[in-house]
């Protein structure tokens, strides 16, 4: 389980966030491997989401300018 989860770990280090750990059998790795699973999940929509705003905020910048 620790290889495993150090493995999943490396590539969201490497900037793979979709990796994710597999579900394991003894309890304290599973809870380990949930808390992973759940921190790349809300880092992925952290960036969509400020992704979103930047291109929204460039696209009012655009309409502004246009408009003065």
């Amino acid at each position: 389980p620790v290889v495993h989860i150090l493995s999943t770990l490396k590539m969201l280090e490497n900037g793979k966030l979709d990796a994710r750990c597999e579900s394991l059998e003894i309890s304290e790795f599973h809870d380990i491997a949930s808390s992973i699973n759940s921190m790349a999940h809300q880092l992925q929509e952290k960036i969509k989401n400020s992704t979103y705003v930047k291109t929204v905020e460039e696209k009012i910048n655009e309409d502004m300018s246009s408009t003065y």
